[in-house]
């Protein structure tokens, strides 16, 4: 038992004082991947103009830049964790306050969430695709409340990356179901839970679909992505010391091996002809396997920041993309803004204008996207991050304090 309290001090000492880096640099990663992929990574492995190595070796990579999206569902679920785990660590009786763990997320989220939307809606406009209508009215509350991804039609409207917000939200009330469950039940079998609900779901989805003809979003729903964000309180725990993991659940060459078996599954799903029966159980597959991916690497990436945290150097690459993943949150919100708002110059040759505008996009909206979610950073979003520009904000300092963020 007194060994156990030692490693569990010594779990603490190497994570509690101060801002992970590794889940910055990871943040950072998440966020550039899904804004190469809206750049155009689909398109880039198709175009014809380019050489099929460069197709490859730069264009698939890019086009499946979307799984950073369960990236950060496993960042998320280590984040919002935090809180309880620490307290957890020191106290050994934790508690969730309903009301202040909104008040908390409602304050440090929702304010930059509404204001993308209004800028989005002001681009659509100015691009003439805003419709005065009633759809409209119901398209803008149901954003609003954060719901639209339960609308096969207000999925991907205004902002199409929105709808990962959603799930995020709805995943935040199912975290009041997740720590009772994993108090009852341990964290086997609570996952086992998590995994179960996605089948459930998919299910649910395809008698509706055959019996009422109502289409259910399923990739889009918060159930199958439950299993993911899990993984991320159960990474945090095992920073911590409160669970105790397998030695192989810290190795580079497992998390190598689930992100190469996910690439695959998903390239079996995406672009080969499968009988449905298949295709649904590889789909079914593909999106744990990269969360499992992303959750040996987070533990893996932890270990390393005790190596640092120990005297060890910091690569530069990570410094980079650390400094990149502070402000992710408003690289997401308004990546899409530079993207939408491009132009097509006359002077690009027509036979090889698609491929001259995907180059247009990595080599000047990419940078111009990420200059302009430093901008509304800067503006907009640190003003409700805890000690925001009335407390004198300091992006440096910020690495030196817990993180709790989208």
């Amino acid at each position: 038992m007194e060994q156990t309290r030692s490693n569990s001090r010594e779990q603490t000492s190497a994570t509690a004082p101060g801002r992970l880096l590794v889940i910055d640099a990871l943040r950072g990663v998440a966020a550039l991947a899904v804004v190469l992929y809206h750049a155009g990574g689909p398109a880039f492995i198709a175009e014809p103009h380019f050489h099929p190595v460069v197709r490859i070796l730069a264009g698939v990579p890019i086009s499946f830049g979307y799984i950073g999206v369960y990236l950060f569902f496993v960042i998320s679920g280590f984040c919002i964790h935090l809180r309880w785990t620490k307290q957890k660590q020191t106290s050994g009786n934790p508690e969730i306050d309903f009301r202040e763990f909104w008040k908390r997320r409602l304050r440090r989220l929702y304010p930059p969430y509404v204001i993308a939307i209004a800028v989005s809606l002001l681009i659509l406009g100015i691009r003439g695709k805003l419709h005065l209508n009633g759809f409209l009215a119901w398209d803008v509350g149901i954003h609003l409340g954060m719901l639209h991804n339960l609308d096969p039609r207000t999925c991907y409207t205004i902002n199409a990356v929105l709808w990962t917000l959603a799930i995020e939200e709805q995943l935040y009330l199912a975290y009041f179901i997740l720590v009772p469950l994993r108090g009852r039940i341990g964290w086997a079998k609570t996952l086992l839970v998590c995994a179960a609900c996605r089948l459930a779901w998919f299910a649910v989805a395809a008698l509706v679909a055959a019996t009422l003809r109502l289409q259910v979003p399923v990739k889009e729903a918060a159930a199958t992505n439950w299993f993911i964000w899990a993984l991320g309180a159960l990474a945090v725990e095992a920073a911590f010391g409160l669970v105790k993991l397998p030695k192989y659940l810290y190795s580079s060459c497992v998390w190598v091996c689930f992100l190469l078996g996910g690439l695959l599954l998903s390239y079996a799903v995406r672009f080969v002809a499968l009988p449905q029966p298949l295709h649904d159980t590889l789909w079914l597959i593909a999106d744990p396997i990269w969360g499992i991916g992303f959750f040996v690497l987070m533990n893996w990436g932890v270990q390393k920041e005790r190596s640092w945290r120990s005297g060890a150097a910091v690569p530069p690459l990570v410094t980079s993309l650390a400094a990149l993943g502070l402000f992710s949150y408003s690289l997401y919100l308004v990546h899409l803004w530079a993207i939408e708002l491009r132009f097509c110059p006359e002077f690009l040759p027509p036979g090889g204008k698609q491929g001259a505008m995907l180059l247009l996009n990595f080599l000047v909206f990419v940078p111009a996207s990420i200059v302009l979610a430093w901008i509304y950073f800067r503006l907009v979003e640190r003003r409700f991050m805890p000690g925001g520009s009335r407390g004198g904000y300091d992006p440096t300092a910020a690495r030196m304090v817990p993180a709790e963020g989208a």
